[in-house]
């Protein structure tokens, strides 16, 4: 279930089989990535499109997902 933040009202829902666990967000805001618990599956979802980018296998059982920024110097 996707939910719009400033009206806090669901905008939506982006279908995903298996066991969706944790969430990290893209600094813009335009990308998502989940976990899938249940089949090994980290997926990136499209917040704009409500849709599954799409998806590459990981460790089964793994409950969550972080993502690290690196500012690069210059920048």
């Amino acid at each position: 279930i996707v939910f719009n933040a400033e009206t806090r009202k669901e905008a939506g829902q982006i279908k995903i089989d298996g066991a969706p666990v944790g969430l990290s967000v893209s600094l813009d805001g335009k990308r998502v990535f989940t976990t899938d618990l249940k089949n090994g599956k980290v997926f990136a979802l499209d917040a704009e499109k409500l849709s599954v980018i799409g998806s590459a296998p990981v460790a089964t059982l793994s409950d969550g997902i972080g993502i690290g920024y690196v500012k690069q110097r210059g920048k």
